[in-house]
């Protein structure tokens, strides 16, 4: 194993990313729902690391905010994340800090694109809706934040922001 990882060395490149809930609830309850029939081993560094976790379509951080519930979803190939603003809740609060990105820019009309050294990331146009109505909404941009904002919309119901992902690049 020595001799094998010797020779990586120099020959792979990485670029974490850290998406980070500004001013959020660090006891948020966290729900897992429809587990995989498959497992995930994660590598630490070295030979060590943790195998054979569970994994879940759905997770859910409830009252990430006051009224809010962060969710993550697994579709596909890939992981899609959304925010659930209950009656009282407040989309003000909800601020994402990006760590890792070298860049990050607001697109013209909507979405926004992150840059690290192995490609970009885009958030495409906000889709936020109540029931079948769609509430026009976008993203704002201050440093290496992201919030959003919205159109009026009915504060009795709960509306839902689900921005996408797409990666431009990946490895």
């Amino acid at each position: 194993r020595d001799a094998f990882d010797a020779s990586l060395q120099g020959h792979i490149t990485t670029c974490r990313t850290d998406l980070v809930l500004l001013h959020s609830n660090p006891n948020a309850e966290i729900i897992a729902s429809e587990q995989q029939e498959y497992y995930e081993n994660y590598y630490t560094g070295g030979h060590t690391g943790i195998t054979n976790v569970h994994t879940y379509k759905i997770v859910a951080y409830k009252d990430i905010y006051p009224h809010i519930d962060f969710v993550l979803h697994s579709r596909g190939s890939g992981m899609e994340y959304e925010f659930v603003v209950y009656p009282g809740g407040d989309v003000k609060n909800i601020q994402i800090q990006w760590n890792g990105f070298d860049r990050i820019e607001k697109m013209k009309g909507s979405g926004i694109k992150y840059f690290c050294s192995l490609g970009k990331m885009t958030e495409s146009k906000l889709v936020s809706f109540q029931g079948k109505n769609r509430i026009g909404s976008d993203f704002f941009k201050t440093a290496n934040r992201i919030g959003f904002k919205t159109d009026k919309y009915d504060k009795n119901k709960t509306l839902v922001i689900d921005p996408t992902l797409v990666w431009g690049t990946y490895y």
